[in-house]
């Protein structure tokens, strides 16, 4: 996003979005089964736009 345009070149509207961010990062392991489990990471960012 370059001032407010989006790569299209429209502009984004003055209002507020959500963003979430959703994946998994390093991993544990389980000591009974040594099984590898994923860290999973959701974030929920608010996010306002204005001029």
């Amino acid at each position: 996003m370059r001032n407010g345009t989006n790569k299209g070149g429209a502009e984004y509207a003055e209002e507020a979005y959500v963003v979430i961010i959703y994946g998994t990062y390093g991993s544990t392991y389980h000591l009974t089964t040594i099984e590898v489990i994923p860290n999973i990471v959701i974030n929920e960012y608010t996010l306002k736009l204005f001029r």
